[in-house]
């Protein structure tokens, strides 16, 4: 008798141990779920905050340099004067008369392309930065062509014109990249046009090489 009490006063205390046992380990899954649901957002909004400055940031250091990095250098940074270039013109085609000329900047170096013709031929050279001649052509003159020449010492010189024509309004802080001196049939006068630009504006302004008259203003 007392053998069967102790037998079943043993049960249920494992019964009891058993139910304890069960009743922390869902004590412990249910605090658990509940820090994972509150840290998780958190975690989520830091990186979207984060990803999202360091977009901006970027986005605006490319605005920046865009509006201040220009693919061809100014003008000013030439190294062969014009008077140098209209030499070796000269010593190319000796006794031609010019008709036009520009200055430009090609596979990072500037050229001088003039033109010029005499009698019977028309003329072209292109000369380099280095003062070289990179490329010579002529042909016979067309004789139901106009030929003018210029008559160089009557105008503006190059650093006038620049002047002059980075008055314009449209101009702004642009910087004068390109060049160029010819006679205008329209006008029956020589003209400069002068370009100003960078990576997201140009400007030609033409003007009388006479007189420094504004005659046009185009802005793309």
């Amino acid at each position: 008798m007392k053998k069967w009490q102790l037998l079943s006063a043993m049960g249920m205390l494992t019964v009891t141990l058993a139910a304890c046992g069960n009743d922390d380990n869902a004590d412990d899954s249910s605090n658990s779920g509940e820090n994972t649901a509150v840290e998780s957002p958190d975690k989520t909004d830091n990186s979207s905050t984060n990803s999202n400055v360091d977009s901006n940031d970027n986005d605006d250091n490319n605005d920046d340099n865009s509006s201040t990095v220009s693919d061809k250098r100014p003008v000013s940074e030439v190294a062969l004067a014009l008077d140098e270039a209209l030499m070796t013109f000269d010593d190319t085609y000796k006794g031609a008369k010019i008709s036009s000329i520009e200055l430009d900047e090609s596979n990072h170096k500037f050229t001088y392309d003039i033109d010029g013709f005499d009698d019977k031929k028309e003329y072209n050279v292109e000369i380099d930065d280095d003062n070289k001649v990179i490329e010579q052509q002529q042909e016979n003159r067309d004789n139901d062509d106009d030929y003018n020449e210029l008559m160089l010492d009557d105008y503006l010189s190059v650093n006038e014109a620049i002047d002059k024509a980075s008055e314009a309004s449209e101009v702004g802080d642009l910087e004068a990249t390109s060049w160029s001196l010819e006679y205008d049939d329209d006008d029956k006068t020589a003209v400069y046009n002068v370009k100003f630009e960078n990576t997201k504006h140009e400007v030609e302004v033409t003007l009388d090489a006479t007189t420094g008259a504004q005659l046009q203003v185009e802005k793309d």
